[in-house]
């Protein structure tokens, strides 16, 4: 249901000041939403690449906020650019790959 309704937007804003790991913000690359978001001090910053598939903003700065915002907004181009980006950049969280470093993580602690 998610990625019906996120495939009518243009563009995913996310203003948490606190997030955990937003799989929201997988969600949105999927549906190939360019993102703009707060740099929280953990979560956006592991999922969002700046300037390749999204924005991180300095957290808590609402006035570049919604100067980036507005800059997404006004240029399609730089959405579509992020949109592409946010598909391909998205693989990197496939079950494979997580899968694969949670197995090397425990070969790692177990040796």
């Amino acid at each position: 249901y998610i990625e019906h309704e996120m495939n009518k937007a243009s563009i995913f804003a996310m203003t948490s000041e606190t997030e955990c790991f937003p799989m929201v913000l997988l969600e949105a690359k999927a549906c190939g939403l360019p993102i703009i978001s707060f740099d929280c001090p953990t979560g956006p910053r592991h999922i969002v690449k700046d300037m390749e598939d999204g924005v991180l903003v300095e957290a808590n700065n609402i006035e570049l906020f919604v100067e980036s915002l507005k800059k997404m907004i006004i240029d399609k181009p730089l959405r579509d650019y992020y949109a592409i980006n946010g598909r391909e950049n998205v693989c990197e969280f496939s079950k494979e790959i997580v899968m694969k470093k949670w197995y090397d993580f425990f070969l790692k602690t177990i040796n």
